[in-house]
This record gives structure tokens, sequence and C-alpha cells, in this order.
């Protein structure tokens, strides 16, 4: 099965699918995205490249451990005095807290993704993890999952003044159980998504990303537009 996330940005409808077998049309899109699609292009797709940061977690905990930044090693120690408690779910329920808190999230973002529901989250093998603090949900993870590769797409947090702290290092804290959690399961590599070392929107977000240690690699994604429009703001953005 494959996931898909179908969204709308400025006025455009996007079908972004992950982890296919294969490129294909779709109907009723102005853009079609294919990302870590197993297939070649089929010739109507235009091929684009991103970069993606991996982590080989074939490696042992301590190696993977000394991979990372002081800032990471110094939160992960920082989360072990706290109460605080990772859990998984690889299951079909129990979703209801994280979909309630990562709506909320993009709401107070304003971060263009869809509306999170049970369905959306079902269509593909996936892990679920948690971190919670006295009980309460303050991080959550959603990964999907194929063969042994694991990758890392949705993110969201419960973040106030009072519980900062807490949130930044379970945040750390998350990834660091979640390598351990998959390596024992028998996963070779985690994808932390891709990464953008030149953009300054979001090179919070790669920052922390990279804090992980890993390798960024370039990989193939395909592109096809059916708008008119968008055909022609391709067509403007390319070398001529």
């Amino acid at each position: 099965m494959v996931f898909v996330i179908s969204t709308r940005i400025k006025g455009f409808k996007l079908y972004q699918s992950f982890l296919d077998d294969r490129v294909h049309d779709v109907k009723g899109y102005d853009r079609a995205l294919f990302y870590f699609c197993d297939s070649s292009n089929d010739g109507t797709f235009k091929m684009k490249k991103t970069p993606v940061i991996f982590i080989d977690i074939t490696k042992s905990e301590d190696e993977l451990y000394n991979d990372f930044k002081d800032n990471t090693k110094r939160a992960i120690k920082d989360s072990a005095k706290m109460d605080i408690k990772v859990t998984f779910n690889d299951g079909i329920s129990g979703y209801d807290e994280f979909i309630s808190m990562f709506n909320n999230f993009i709401k107070t973002k304003g971060l263009k993704l869809p509306v999170m529901t049970a369905d959306i989250l079902d269509q593909n093998r996936h892990m679920l993890a948690e971190v919670r603090h006295n009980g309460k949900l303050l991080v959550a993870h959603y990964y999907l999952l194929k063969k042994d590769f694991a990758l890392f797409i949705f993110a969201c947090s419960e973040r106030s003044r009072e519980n900062n702290k807490v949130v930044g290092a379970a945040s750390r804290a998350i990834h660091w159980e979640t390598m351990k959690y998959l390596k024992r399961s028998g996963f070779k590599t985690l994808s932390l998504a891709s990464v953008e070392a030149f953009d300054e929107r979001t090179q919070g977000i790669t920052d922390y990303k990279m804090s992980f240690g890993g390798y960024v690699k370039e990989i193939e994604y395909y592109q096809k537009d059916y708008s008119p429009m968008l055909k022609l703001l391709e067509y403007w953005k390319s070398p001529k």
C-alpha cells in the first residue's frame, strides 16, 4: 500500500505519494508528486532531486549515539532525569490523542497539511512513537515502514512556556529511542526526510535533523503538472 497526502496550496490541489511501487497519472489534481518510489520514470513525469538525510541503524548503539551533536546528547541526558516515557504503536487503533494534537498543532502553526484522520494514518504500514510526561502526551512522531526502511514523515508537540525544556529534551529522546526500537526490530535504514541546507526559513528544522548524525544523499522524485498555470510556472523556472 502507498501513503498519499492530498492538500491544497495557493489554490492548487496537490497529490503527494510516498513509497509507491510506480508513478502513475491521477485525476482531479493540479500536480502529482511521487517520493521514494520504487520504479523509474514512465517518461511523462519530470524527474527532480532533493537532499534527504539517512541514518544507518545497522551501526551499534554506541556508534549511533557518538554520531549525535553535543546539544542532542545533552538533551537526551536531560530527558533521562525527567518523568518521560516513549511508547510505540504499529497497530490500527490508539490514534485519538495524536490526531487531536496533530490537528491543533498544524492549525496553530498555520501549516499547509490536511486535517489528520485515522483513515489517512491507516493507508500504509506505519509506526507511531509518542512521548508522555507525567502521563500527558507531549511529542508524537509518525513513520512509514517498508521492508527494512523507515521514513519519518509527521511530527507534532504540545509546547508551552512552562514545558518548553521538557518538550525540547523529549523531541530528541524520541528519535534516539526510535532508532533503538527500529534496530531491534530488524530495520536497517531510517530517513528523516528532506533537508534544505540553504533555506533560512527551514534552517532550524534542518539543524535539528542533522544533529542526529547520518548522511545526506540526493534522491530522485517525480513530478507531473496538469494545471496549465503550473506548467507555465515550471517553464519560467527551468534553465534557458
